[in-house]
């Protein structure tokens, strides 16, 4: 909207009057400087008779102030808002390259740390590479097809569990609804909460459990139509135990995860190359009716009070907190991904790491194919982490020696770039790839 402030209202006011023919009221009024208002005050003698269009005149140059007013208030508000968000965009630019260093390093410590050969690693993401391919919270996909359905919705069915739905009694808690788990906003929050403590307690404001039992809570959800994957949006230390589908409108459901998912855990992805941690993603077969079950992970900092701010210091909070829960039903193709010459120098050797989701439902097949292209030459491989067969590292040597990882080449590696195949399942789901890197060793003199 077009910014009109005080002088251009101002202006408009003088010339309506001007226009009625009142040159004189209209002439002061249009000298008036920004500071002084428009209203000058009306003096009415006790004993006289107001004059109504006197009484009409004043109110309406005290209307004009205040229109004047609120349109400069707008403006302001909307300077200070612009402000503080090209701040914010700022701040969090500058935290994003802290965090890249940040993990630059801890790449460097726990991949470098577990495989000594390596000196460097390269991180990949969805801005750095070429080719044909999705980036969804912060995982590479096949190649989109079909766009998510705008006008899907999740509705929350039924919240169970062995603590108590929301944060009443938490100090400083902000506030806690079933509904906040599917509004599409970060900004709010559910929260379940399960409290224990050694000591009994007569006069607690919530129910005290005598163990020490984490908050496990199961989410039923029903979508507007089929969905087949989910992210879960949350900045606390959750676990999710169990997806469950039902196919027959919720009489019954069927689990899809073959293990539990610490899904926010940092380190997790140096140690389990089968999810795409980081990115609270979950598939499964197509479905309406979904259920998910979440267990806490440790006591939190909270203070539990009662009505009249009495606090019990002993009484500790499991909790579960989940942002948002965003529903997707995407289709995909083959993805292709591609790398710029990543030797500067000669190198000694060189692997892929990467993490893969392939969600269990998936039928076996090939998923992702790797190629290193080292010195011209175009290499098969498959990453250092993964548990499959195949040749995870090419390595410069003047010896020949039978590993089956290992691919030997007679001169130090010049050049090499990285080609990655991301084939969808049956019926265009995709597989998830995330933390890719390539690993490089030490600088051939």
């Amino acid at each position: 909207m077009e910014y009109v402030g005080i002088d251009a209202i101002r202006k408009e006011y003088a010339q309506e009057k001007i226009d009625a023919g009142n040159y004189a009221r209209g002439l002061e009024i249009y000298q008036k400087d920004i500071q002084t208002p428009t209203f000058e005050g009306l003096s009415i003698h006790p004993e006289a008779e107001p004059i109504k269009d006197t009484i009409n005149s004043a109110l309406r140059d005290v209307s004009i102030d205040f229109v004047s007013l609120e349109s400069e208030l707008i403006n302001t508000a909307n300077s200070y808002a612009s402000v503080i968000n090209n701040m914010v965009l700022r701040l969090e630019a500058v935290e994003q390259q802290i965090q890249v260093e940040h993990d630059r390093i801890k790449d460097i410590n726990a991949i470098c740390g577990q495989f000594p050969d390596f000196s460097t690693v390269r991180s990949y993401v969805g801005t750095n590479v070429n080719g044909n391919y999705g980036w969804i919270e912060n995982s590479f996909t096949g190649s989109i097809q079909r766009k998510t359905s705008d006008d899907i919705s999740l509705k929350v069915v039924d919240v169970s569990g062995n603590g108590i739905d929301g944060n009443d009694n938490v100090q400083g808690a902000v506030e806690s609804k079933d509904s906040y788990l599917t509004d599409d906003s970060t900004l709010t929050r559910w929260e379940y909460s399960r409290y224990t403590s050694a000591k009994a307690h007569k006069a607690a404001p919530v129910p005290v459990n005598g163990d020490n039992e984490e908050a496990r809570a199961a989410i039923t959800l029903k979508a507007s139509k089929e969905i087949n994957a989910i992210k879960i949006d949350t900045d606390s230390d959750v676990i999710v135990e169990d997806v469950l589908v039902s196919y027959d409108n919720g009489l019954t459901y069927e689990s899809t995860l073959p293990k539990e998912i610490h899904i926010n855990d940092p380190d997790a992805k140096y140690n389990d190359p089968n999810y795409a941690y980081g990115t609270g993603i979950i598939a499964f077969p197509n479905t309406k009716y979904l259920k998910i079950r979440f267990r806490s992970n440790g006591v939190t900092d909270d203070i539990v009070c009662d009505d009249k701010g009495n606090t019990f210091p002993t009484i500790k909070r499991h909790a579960i907190i989940i942002n948002q829960i965003r529903p997707y039903d995407a289709g995909y193709s083959t993805g292709e991904i591609s790398t710029l010459d990543m030797v500067a120098s000669p190198v000694d050797c060189i692997a892929v790491f990467a993490n893969e989701y392939i969600p269990h439902h998936y039928p076996e097949q090939e998923y992702f194919k790797y190629t290193l292209t080292v010195n011209g030459i175009d290499y098969d491989v498959v990453p250092i982490n993964a548990g499959r067969q195949g040749i995870k590292i090419i390595r410069f040597s003047d010896y020949t020696v039978n590993d089956s990882y290992v691919e030997h080449i007679k001169e130090p590696i010049k050049s090499a770039v990285l080609q990655v195949l991301i084939k969808p399942a049956p019926g265009g789901e995709t597989p998830y790839l995330s933390n890719l890197k390539v690993c490089i060793g030490k600088v051939v003199s």
